[in-house]
């Protein structure tokens, strides 16, 4: 989704590059919720066991969906650090059109394609005879979701596809971007500043009002506001370190240690998060600490973007950075694959020996199968070629990296 050619590798042969360090956070984000996501599926017990060998991870897996907020801080970061260069490195200004192809390209063609698939499904599974008013209700929701306005309806919000919610918001966010990257650039400080507040503000208002314990109203982009603006002022803070204090390169130990800490906390905040309970409890601590966890993020970003080499390349390791690379169609599809394996497939493998290592693993397995084949038959296609796939439009270079190959240091 972004990147620099000095600040970081240059991942791309062509196109934009990206920060290896944002993809690996990004691949871990991915990773925990598709792990989530079979936990939530399997409603047991998560672990792989052979002979004595016992992995459990239901504690991580538990925290998964808070990989979504990760996501949010993430496109921030990634949205507004073209804006960065401009201001610190002299690069052109992206317009506002070349901003909405991009984004249309990204998103649209995998968002699409997964929700008529999808929803096609959902009309084969009803039951025979089929009820007119259930085939019109979802016929409905399918309307509204190609427009991203189901964030707006309580029965549309988690329909078809959960995960979907979370695109709405990000769509959302897009709208408003260009006037935020507009004040940004001139009011560094206030403006996001101005942002956390907006967020703030709201979910006091949720926590006075009782919202606080309700996910329609938690997961709503006020809320969500100071992420995306912990994310832009990391790109910020990230391009003008590299442009205007080339001697922190002396301070990386410092960075890495920083980096290491703000890590070892935001884990604890996931300790605390599972502690806390799930369902209302789990979104009355999102709204309580969001802001906390996003400016954590921030520090370990920027920080880690800084860091000494080793500590940069654990975090953008090849697993998480490919994971990265997928990511976008591995989260479309993984809650639907896991579904359907779980119901259609599993059961099968019930009496056989391992069940529980085989109904811990295949679903997971297809799901990244699923997500591998999605980004390279759809996403990838329309990201090299833009809408020449469709049979208009001049054929683009791509807008996205390939696969990293290079080092995973940012250089200072």
């Amino acid at each position: 989704m972004a990147s620099s050619p000095t600040a970081a590798d240059q991942t791309a042969t062509q196109g934009t590059p990206h920060i290896a360090f944002m993809d690996g956070m990004r691949g871990a984000a991915v990773l925990m919720v598709l792990i989530y996501h079979l936990k939530e599926a399997l409603a047991s017990d998560l672990h792989v066991s052979l002979g004595r060998l016992y992995l459990g991870i239901n504690g991580f897996a538990a925290a998964g969906f808070m990989g979504v907020e990760v996501f949010f801080f993430i496109s921030g970061f990634v949205l507004f650090y073209p804006y960065a260069r401009t201001l610190f490195e002299g690069k052109p200004l992206q317009t506002v059109t070349h901003f909405v192809d991009r984004r249309a390209l990204k998103i649209l063609p995998s968002y699409v394609f997964s929700l008529t698939f999808m929803t096609a499904v959902a009309l084969l599974e009803l039951a025979r005879p089929v009820d007119v008013a259930t085939a019109l209700d979802l016929m409905r929701n399918y309307a509204v979701h190609l427009f991203f306005a189901h964030s707006a309806f309580k029965d549309t919000f988690f329909a078809i596809n959960g995960p979907l919610w979370s695109l709405a918001i990000e769509v959302q966010f897009y709208l408003l971007f260009p006037a935020i990257a507009w004040a940004f650039r001139r009011w560094a400080l206030a403006t996001p500043l101005v942002l956390v507040a907006i967020s703030s503000a709201y979910r006091f208002y949720l926590q006075a009002h009782g919202g606080a314990y309700n996910s329609f109203y938690v997961y709503q982009l006020p809320g969500f506001l100071d992420l995306f603006a912990f994310g832009m002022g990391s790109s910020y803070l990230t391009v003008m370190f590299r442009a205007l204090y080339p001697q922190l390169a002396r301070w990386r130990i410092g960075f890495t240690a920083l980096s290491l800490f703000t890590a070892v906390a935001l884990n604890a905040m996931l300790f605390s998060l599972v502690a806390a309970g799930s369902g209302p409890e789990a979104w009355h601590w999102q709204n309580t600490f969001r802001t906390v966890f996003g400016a954590l993020l921030a520090v370990f970003a920027v920080a880690g973007m800084l860091a000494l080499p080793f500590w940069q390349r654990l975090v953008a390791n090849p697993v998480l950075v490919y994971l990265a690379f997928i990511s976008y169609n591995l989260y479309l599809w993984n809650k639907f694959v896991i579904r359907w394996m779980a119901i259609h497939v599993l059961p099968f493998f019930r009496d056989w020996p391992h069940s529980t290592l085989i109904a811990n693993t295949l679903p997971f397995v297809a799901a990244l199968l699923v997500g591998i084949a999605a980004t390279y038959l759809i996403e990838r296609p329309f990201l090299d070629h833009g809408w020449a796939v469709l049979g208009f439009g001049n054929k683009r270079k791509a807008t996205a990296a390939v696969p990293p190959k290079a080092s995973a240091e940012v250089k200072t």
